[in-house]
């Protein structure tokens, strides 16, 4: 481009120098003349212009780049990582919580969210009777009764449920993320928590209530430990609750 520029004003300036010189030779009028080389450095001067945003226009572009979508579990093709978030993939670990992260897809985003909450309530609730009944089992080993007894797995059943169904209404949902899912659907994702100690105050509640276990079980080591755990989460909720 440098080089044609050069060229264009070395013949423009030529032709300016040679039509000078015909006018000089056959004596035409000064006049005539200068307004000739006014004209002559007019169109140089636009022919100049023109090249260079020519020159400009053509070079220096930067491409966007395309936007790459999100991968999802509809979409992702054989062989290749879904991305889902940290929590979703490696849920976070903590002595005083019990996790559960799940996902729900619908083509309502409020009702991908409130569907896959649920989802993750409802792991809450398996966990919190896996773990009170497991208690109990011990509170039963530990007094040296019959941990498989019609009467015993029938009061375990009864008790871990109706712990799920109250402390699920302290859960929480700690983290969420939303994705649009091909043209029409939504996946959200959340991780619900709950706090142990409302599972272990609940039990503790739950066993005081029935006479005959209480008896039974306040005497073994585990029960004892339980009942130090409540009473540290109470006076946690206290500390917080005056803060």
């Amino acid at each position: 481009m440098t080089f044609i520029l050069h060229y264009v004003i070395m013949r423009v300036s030529k032709i300016g120098f040679l039509k000078a010189k015909l006018l000089k030779k056959f004596r035409f009028c000064e006049v005539e003349q200068e307004d000739f080389m006014k004209k002559t450095a007019f169109i140089l001067v636009s022919i100049i212009a023109l090249i260079s945003i020519i020159f400009l226009g053509c070079g220096g572009k930067e491409k966007t780049p395309a936007v790459q979508p999100v991968v999802s579990p509809a979409n992702t093709p054989e062989g290749m990582e879904v991305q889902v978030p940290d929590w979703y993939a490696k849920p976070p670990s903590d002595p005083n919580y019990l996790y559960a992260p799940a996902t729900f897809k619908a083509t309502d985003m409020g009702l991908s969210v409130e569907q896959a909450m649920q989802v993750g309530r409802d792991e809450l609730a398996r966990q919190v009777a896996v773990r009170v009944t497991n208690m109990m089992k011990r509170y039963q080993e530990e007094t040296g009764g019959d941990e498989e007894s019609a009467e015993f797995l029938s009061t375990v059943s009864t008790v871990s449920k109706s712990i799920a169904d109250e402390v699920l209404s302290g859960s929480n949902c700690k983290e969420k993320k939303i994705y649009k899912e091909g043209t029409k659907s939504f996946r959200t994702y959340a991780l619900m928590e709950l706090p142990i100690g409302t599972m272990n105050a609940s039990l503790l509640e739950k066993i005081k209530e029935n006479k005959n276990m209480y008896t039974r079980f306040r005497a073994s080591q585990a029960f004892q430990e339980l009942e130090d755990e409540v009473q540290k989460y109470e006076q946690f909720k206290q500390s917080q609750g005056s803060k």
